[in-house]
């Protein structure tokens, strides 16, 4: 019989992420602990960063329709701080959600949508 650790560290970036607080929501609950979590160029629109965070967007992050279920209103507008506003991430797959090639060398934007800035 084997014993499995119930207090094992976990390493833990939560980088270039949109979190988004609708209105139904009443509070965020950030419950992380340990020096192995990491919180690095996110967009958190509608509540406080967590304790530790770095680089966070608090402003409207420029979704066209947050809520819709059709992806392609995750795409960004222009003039946002989300776009251009994340850091490089090593093996981040190539490309976005969308099929747009995600940046390694220049600053890529926060969230799923790696392309241009969606004019109004």
């Amino acid at each position: 019989m084997t014993q499995e650790a119930t207090n094992a560290e976990l390493d833990v970036a939560f980088t270039n992420n949109i979190v988004r607080r609708g209105p139904a929501t009443t509070s965020v609950n950030w419950q992380l602990s340990g020096s192995s979590w990491r919180t690095d160029r996110n967009a958190l629109y509608g509540f406080g960063a967590p304790a530790g965070a770095t680089h966070t967007v608090t402003a409207a992050p420029g979704l066209l329709r947050p809520g819709s279920y059709d992806p392609l209103d995750y795409r960004l507008w222009q003039g946002y701080p989300t776009l251009g506003g994340g850091t490089p991430v090593a093996d981040n797959g190539g490309r976005d959600y969308f099929g747009n090639p995600v940046t390694t060398g220049a600053a890529p934007n926060i969230g799923a949508y790696e392309g241009p800035g969606v004019p109004r």
